[in-house]
């Protein structure tokens, strides 16, 4: 199967941005506040064995987005899935090079009403839900996708070429594993 990122513009407020490496999928809950321009989420990952929490606070002033990992959280099956490994794959996840508690991202926005075409592929235009930013790797050039739709209280990480996808997975393993 062959892997590309196409992203074009398609107008004035319209960006396609098709992603096709590692997904991972999540509900989330907007903690209230008033500004729209710094949100905060708690996000919960579901998987056979349990689940794990995190936090995902936006700064849109700063460009800035940050993931707080819970004290008592696993989040080795969320790391599986986004190295596109099976559950019950035998194959071991390499270990973090070190531990953090939160770890923060330069993002830039793709679409603040994006509709979601499939696997985190979006659309930008008037009649979506989904917020889409493109965090980068501190140090790098690699990046994923976090998009968040908070009607249906959603969010996804997506890998957008499998070279990022070792690079992205790599970093978030120092705050989820």
């Amino acid at each position: 199967m062959e892997h590309r990122e196409a992203r074009t513009q398609r107008g004035p407020s319209e960006r396609v941005s098709t992603p096709v490496a590692g997904h991972v999928r999540f509900r989330t809950e907007r903690e209230p506040g008033i500004d729209p321009m710094r949100r905060r989420w708690e996000a919960t990952y579901a998987h056979r064995d349990g689940w794990s929490r995190f936090t995902i606070a936006l700064d849109l002033t700063r460009n800035s987005c940050t993931l707080f990992r819970a004290a008592d959280g696993d989040y080795r099956a969320m790391l599986r899935e986004l190295a596109g490994k099976d559950a019950d794959s035998l194959t071991p996840i390499p270990p973090p090079t070190r531990r953090l508690q939160l770890l923060t991202f330069d993002v830039e926005v793709i679409g603040m009403r994006m509709s979601r075409i499939n696997s985190g592929a979006s659309l930008g235009g008037d009649a979506g839900d989904w917020m889409v930013v493109q965090a980068f790797v501190p140090g790098g050039a690699q990046s994923f996708l976090l998009g968040i739709n908070d009607r249906l209280q959603t969010g996804e990480i997506v890998t957008s070429t499998p070279d990022s996808g070792i690079a992205v997975f790599q970093t978030l393993s120092q705050v989820f594993g």
